[in-house]
């Protein structure tokens, strides 16, 4: 699942990417682990609970990642976004 890149430019010629991310997960939803199976450390269901940008830069580029936090079974955690899937109540 990847998400899309726009550039902006900003101050002193340093260009900037901001990965960015449809925010379809909202608070109270009930989201479940999307990652890699072996990096999932037991999280398996859980609550969106809050959202943040996490800013990081990479030779020269600022980059933004979409985090959420989860209430999951064993407490609340941070993870990025595209690890996360919202699971349809209705089905």
């Amino acid at each position: 699942m990847a998400s899309p890149v726009a550039t902006h430019g900003a101050m002193e010629s340093t260009t900037v990417l901001c990965v960015y991310s449809r925010w379809s997960v909202k608070q109270g939803d009930l989201v479940e682990y999307a990652g890699l199976s072996y990096e999932a450390e037991g999280r398996t269901r859980g609550i969106a609970i809050r959202f943040d940008i996490y800013e990081s830069q990479v030779l020269g580029h600022m980059l933004k990642t979409p985090l959420v936090e989860v209430l999951w079974e064993q407490g609340p955690g941070w993870i990025d976004r595209q690890r996360v899937v919202v699971i349809d109540e209705n089905t």
